[in-house]
Order: structure tokens, then sequence, then C-alpha cells
């Protein structure tokens, strides 16, 4: 009997340590994704460009560590993307902001 109720113990401490550890205080739903966001440029300002799609406007925000490409894949500098030009954003997707990682100017070759 008292192994059997030392089993339980046991077992009910590691249903409490395993929801503990796993319910981090960050639901599935409030977990920012990977996105990839193509869209037409309407304005850049500093490290942020603000893209069209589908009449939802998206903000895109690079760092220094975003990669900027033209549509053959060469380094080109944020500046060099305009209003007008397409674009494609990939990064971490929070609501309509994407901290981009990789933007790629298909307008530029």
């Amino acid at each position: 009997m008292k192994s059997r109720q030392a089993l339980l113990s046991s077992l009910a401490m590691l249903v409490i340590a395993g929801t503990v550890a796993t319910g981090s205080g960050a639901s599935a739903k409030n977990l920012a994704k990977t996105a990839h966001i193509t869209g037409v440029v309407q304005s850049v300002s500093g490290t942020t460009i603000k893209i069209s799609k589908k009449g939802k406007l998206y903000t895109v925000n690079a760092s220094l560590e975003t990669k900027v490409e033209n549509k053959k894949d060469a380094k080109i500098k944020l500046n060099d993307i305009k209003a007008g030009d397409h674009v494609k954003a990939t990064g971490t997707l929070s609501g309509q902001t994407i901290a981009a990682t990789i933007i790629k100017d298909r307008s530029l070759k």
C-alpha cells in the first residue's frame, strides 16, 4: 500500500513538473511565426519598409543582421529599395509586423 501511494505521489509530481515546464505563459496563439510576405513597397524610412499585400499594410523592420538582396541574390543596400518596388520579406511575423531576416527586391537586377 505504501509503495502504491509513493508511486502515485511520484506520478503526480511528474505531471505537475511537466505542466510547469511546458507552461511558459505563452500560448501557441501568441507565439510569433515565420512568414514570407510579398508585396509592393509603399514607403522606406530608415530601417523600416511599409509594404502592401491584398489591401493589408505590413511593417518590415530590418536589423544589422538582415540580408538585403536583389532578384539575382546579389547584396544591395536597404536604401536601394524604393516605393513601387516588389519585395519579398522573410522573417518573424507578429500581427502586421515582420522582423526581417531576408528582404529581396524583385524589381532590382
